[in-house]
């Protein structure tokens, strides 16, 4: 009587998994990034943590992540944000397996940075590394951004309105490593 059997003749063959970008996951934004903001003043929110999640299979390397205020505006140094706030907790490698993982610490406080009343915009880049001179991310294929629109209150009506908001005119290089000083010519974001 023979029994069906199989016949292994070679090694398995393994791949080692590559990096993929970091990407915001759309569901569990909070706040929800359609809304207006109000912060500041004494109507606004004086301070609010950022909830979201990131996908990725990270081969080892943390996420990194940082807030922009007015991304597009092009600062005194040439960086394409009118400020930025980094340094928040880093999320460790993970798999795409791992399925979403949430950012902790992520928190936008007013008066870290000061901002005449009116329209701003709140920017979340993800991503595995930053440039160090431009503040952007070391390659924007690598990462993902989210944008929420506030409104800076200052004392008295604050509408949830967005006028005069500014207009965004730069943006961060595919490769900041390749550019001199003009960061007008930024290609695609990466999420």
């Amino acid at each position: 009587m023979l029994a069906p059997g199989c016949l292994v003749t070679a090694e398995p063959v393994t791949y080692e998994p590559q990096q993929t970008p970091p990407i915001l996951v759309a569901s569990g934004l909070d706040p929800d990034p359609r809304s207006i903001l109000l912060v500041g003043g004494d109507l606004g929110l004086p301070e609010f943590p950022i909830a979201a999640s990131v996908a990725s299979e990270d081969a080892g390397e943390s996420v990194k992540a940082a807030l922009y205020i007015d991304y597009g505006f092009e600062n005194p140094l040439e960086q394409p944000f009118r400020n930025i706030l980094p340094n928040f907790p880093e999320l460790p490698a993970a798999t795409l397996a791992d399925g979403p993982r949430p950012l902790v610490g992520v928190l936008y406080k007013v008066g870290v940075v000061a901002l005449q009343p009116g329209c701003h915009r709140l920017t979340l880049v993800v991503t595995h590394e930053f440039d160090t001179r431009t503040g952007c991310p070391k390659d924007l294929r690598d990462s993902s951004q989210i944008t929420w629109h506030f409104r800076q209150c200052d004392v008295g009506d604050c509408p949830p309105v967005l006028e005069n908001c500014p207009t965004a005119e730069v943006s961060c290089p595919l490769d900041p490593t390749v550019v001199t000083s003009d960061l007008n010519d930024a290609g695609t974001t990466g999420g």
